[in-house]
């Protein structure tokens, strides 16, 4: 079964998207740790809104789906998950007219950052729907509920990365301190996840 709730709507559908507009950003510290995707600028297939000042507009969403019910404990289901982020190419694009080699690459390294914060996102889902037990009656609301738990929570923490980047000044500071605040999530989350995953039949 798919389900997945799409950002200021409130019906389901197959993808979760981030809409994420970008203008300014820093390049990321990225060393010692391994991508699951590194955005290239042929991955913003969408034609430029001209009417607003952003470089760039990102789609980021989380596709999940579970299957294989079974019992759990106190009469209760566990099932079987699979959760990833997704980055909508035919969504996202980018302004690169007039820009440097560098200028793009510092907002690639930006967009960069959402997206593993996308995969943060989808880790953490991962690991709480994996270990939870759900009553057989309620299992679609509780788990579309830690889906949209987790989404306002991450969708603020983007929210977050972007007005600290871009409103409070001090850019490059900012960037950096993000850079490595992102990092340590994404750590965390992949450990986890791992964890979750060597779990998931336990109960």
């Amino acid at each position: 079964m798919n389900n997945i709730i799409i950002l200021k709507r409130s019906y389901f559908v197959s993808f979760l998207f981030l809409m994420l507009a970008n203008y300014y950003c820093i390049a990321q510290d990225t060393s010692n740790l391994s991508l699951k995707r590194l955005l290239q600028l042929d991955d913003f297939k969408s034609i430029p809104d001209y009417n607003v000042r952003w470089k760039a507009f990102s789609w980021i969403g989380l596709k999940y789906n579970y299957s294989n019910p079974r019992n759990c404990q106190d009469k209760k289901i566990k099932f079987d998950f699979l959760v990833s982020e997704v980055f909508e190419e035919k969504r996202s694009w980018f302004k690169k007219e007039h820009l440097s080699n560098d200028q793009i690459k510092v907002i690639l390294d930006h967009e960069q950052q959402h997206y593993n914060i996308g995969e943060v996102m989808s880790n953490e889902i991962f690991a709480q729907l994996s270990s939870y037990c759900f009553d057989k009656a309620r299992a679609k609301n509780q788990i579309d509920s830690i889906v949209k738990m987790n989404y306002n929570y991450y969708y603020q923490i983007q929210l977050d990365y972007d007005y600290d980047v871009y409103y409070r000044g001090n850019n490059q500071k900012n960037q950096e301190s993000w850079n490595s605040k992102i990092k340590i999530m994404l750590i965390e989350s992949r450990q986890k996840r791992k964890l979750a995953e060597t779990k998931k039949n336990q109960f």
